[in-house]
């Protein structure tokens, strides 16, 4: 197990995504990169910050379309996203909080100065590791969030 303790100063994943380079391009949970890449993998997340959306990718077809685990509830239209490699996320709790001075985002919502939210996984999937918290975003722009990320 590891942990990481991280102030957020700016919009981002939890955990801490990767720059992509590729632009993308979704209909449904079909996606289409702008140029062909590698990187992606079966496991790994994609975000688009914009509308603070985290999906999976479940397929890939070749090396600029697959599937995703579900749609965006916007399609995108060359959106730059950001890519959460699946090694980095098998994460079984993620606690975010506004204890900087104001208040924060966090999914979209906002959590109150000196509050926090937490995702976790039930006990028994922390236990074997089964099971793992889905990739959130963070919005530390404003106001910067604290962000603890227990892995295994």
């Amino acid at each position: 197990m590891s942990q990481s303790l991280t102030v957020y100063t700016t919009k981002d994943t939890a955990p801490t995504s990767t720059a992509f380079a590729p632009t993308v391009t979704t209909s449904g949970v079909h996606y289409t990169l702008s140029v062909a890449n590698t990187d992606l993998q079966v496991g790994d997340w994609v975000a688009d910050l914009a509308q603070n959306e985290v999906r999976q990718v479940v397929v890939v077809k070749s090396t600029t379309t697959g599937n995703l685990s579900s749609a965006f509830t916007t399609p995108l239209s060359a959106a730059t996203v950001v890519r959460i490699p699946k090694n980095e996320s098998k994460v079984y709790r993620i606690s975010v909080a506004a204890d900087k001075g104001g208040a924060i985002t966090v999914e979209g919502a906002a959590v109150a100065d000196g509050s926090s939210v937490t995702f976790d996984v039930p006990e028994l999937d922390a236990a074997t590791g089964s099971k793992f918290v889905t990739p959130i975003v963070v919005d530390g722009t404003t106001n910067n969030a604290t962000v603890l990320v227990l892995k295994r």
